[in-house]
């Protein structure tokens, strides 16, 4: 129940924070553009993290708006899923999976057909952890903070259509007393839908 009013107020206050930021946008020009993306990606685990989960991949949905000046608030949601390091031993039915929620934005270079782009992303992550190793079993559920940096590069194909690819540095709190210890490089390629 508790996980459920924090995700609660975060949506609440992303809502918030988007219509603020839309409201004032839009009143120095109303053009602007709108898509919906669809992203798939391959995440290589690095440092620490790799030791026990040796990498995974991503599942992505989003809604962007680009703006005049070539910025953009992109707001995402998804799931992430990682392959256990056969070295930790931590048995066949070990799982780390997590569903993000995310809001930030890019900054394209410049809009062209070839439109190459800097994002950077934040948000919550809400993770399920499940292995056993010897006498020692895991199986819960937390939320923690993310956050993601990367470049692009998005393709204009038809006139609503692109296609996009991607590489980010995937961060996220996994352990409150290990500082970023759930790290990844993300590949990735998406289809985006101009609206």
């Amino acid at each position: 129940m508790k996980s459920l009013i924090i995700i609660f107020v975060f949506l609440m206050l992303v809502g918030s924070l988007a219509a603020q930021v839309e409201v004032q946008i839009e009143s120095d020009t109303e053009q602007y553009e709108e898509f919906i993306t669809a992203q798939i990606a391959m995440i290589n685990s690095i440092g620490e993290f790799r030791e026990t989960w040796v990498g995974g991949s991503a599942y992505y949905l989003g809604y962007g708006k680009i703006y005049p000046g070539n910025w953009t608030l992109v707001m995402q949601t998804g799931y992430l899923t990682f392959k256990n390091n056969e070295n930790a031993e931590f048995g066949d039915d070990a799982s780390l999976n997590a569903i993000p929620l995310m809001i930030g934005g890019r900054y394209y270079i410049f809009l062209d057909k070839i439109r190459p782009f800097l994002v950077a992303m934040s948000g919550i992550n809400i993770i399920t952890e499940k292995w056993t190793q010897g006498d020692i079993q895991k199986d819960h559920s937390v939320i923690r903070l993310n956050f993601q940096v990367g470049i692009g590069l998005s393709i204009v194909m038809m006139e609503k259509l692109e296609i996009e690819i991607s590489g980010k540095y995937n961060s996220h709190l996994l352990e409150p007393s290990v500082p970023y210890n759930m790290t990844g490089m993300e590949v990735g390629l998406a289809f985006n839908w101009r609206l």
